[in-house]
């Protein structure tokens, strides 16, 4: 199954898909909506989860049961999860250019200035053979 995208890395660009949740007599309530960037539904999930492992100690501590604080817990624990997901996609958006071929292509307009700077017929050739090969570098990027 494809996913719609958006974006510039494959992190950043999936979404959600319509999720209905929290129903009741078979009628669902409530639902997640298509189309949220994947990086803004865990971030909301986040700030839901930390909700969520706070009411829970507090429960916890007042039931004061062994059970109450293992729900705290795997509530701390899936909190965990979803900040890890969340860090990984900021990661991958910092980390892939939204142009992979953009570092070339201010290669080629540097050598193209040193290459009309060039004091010998021998640096001219050099800084113009550069631009030749970060053409072909693009190229082969682009298919």
């Amino acid at each position: 199954m494809s996913l719609p995208t958006h974006g510039t890395s494959a992190a950043s660009t999936r979404v959600t898909a319509l999720h209905h949740f929290f129903g009741i007599s078979g009628y669902e309530l409530f639902a997640v909506r298509e189309g949220v960037l994947i990086a803004d539904a865990l971030q909301q999930a986040a700030h839901l989860m930390t909700s969520a492992v706070d009411a829970a100690y507090r429960t916890a501590d007042e039931a004061g049961t062994p059970t109450a604080f293992a729900a705290a817990y795997l509530a701390e624990t899936a909190l965990g999860c979803v900040r890890a997901a969340a860090d990984a996609i900021v990661r991958e958006d910092q980390a892939i250019p939204s142009d992979p071929a953009g570092f070339l292509r201010e290669a080629i307009e540097d050598s193209r200035q040193k290459a009309s700077q060039a004091r010998t017929a021998k640096m001219r050739t050099y800084h113009e053979g550069r631009v030749s090969a970060f053409q072909i570098a693009i190229a082969a990027l682009e298919g």
